[in-house]
């Protein structure tokens, strides 16, 4: 019995803290002086990130928190094939453009485009318009016809 009364008068306190008056000689039902009211009301203030209800609504850093549940600003996304700031997209707008991490490869003279802007073989083709060295002859002779 004695903790329910107990529990009542923090109920009381708890539903009301803004109209409750209970006088610092209040008593509990079994004879023990009642917790100072006054010391513990909230006194509200805007939320800050802190852990701590500020604004007294019984809520703890409601709306201060980034999407990835902490204090400032959420982690810059870096390319790792993880979300880093929490926005259920994984490394977006840090992939190259072949879609990995890094600068895209090289392009290389292989009949594929290897560093992925939808060009095959630019700038690494021979004199003659072909991959590897060209003899002079072979692109002079190709000219002429």
């Amino acid at each position: 019995m004695q903790r329910c009364a107990w529990l009542l008068l923090l109920a009381l306190v708890a539903c009301d803290a803004d109209e409750a008056q209970v006088d610092a000689g209040a008593r509990q039902a079994d004879g023990a002086s009642a917790p100072d009211v006054e010391s513990s009301r909230c006194v509200a203030a805007d939320e800050q990130c802190n852990g701590v209800d500020d604004d007294c609504d019984g809520l703890v850093d409601e709306g201060t928190r980034n999407a990835c549940g902490e204090c400032g600003a959420p982690p810059v996304e870096r390319c790792n094939g993880t979300d880093d700031d929490c926005d259920l997209v994984v490394d977006e707008g840090v992939l190259n453009a072949c879609g990995g991490c890094g600068a895209p490869p090289a392009e290389v003279c292989d009949g594929a485009d290897n560093d992925c802007d939808d060009l095959v073989d630019e700038g690494a083709l021979n004199a003659c318009g072909e991959c590897g060295f060209a003899p002079r002859e072979v692109c002079n002779e190709r000219r002429l016809r």
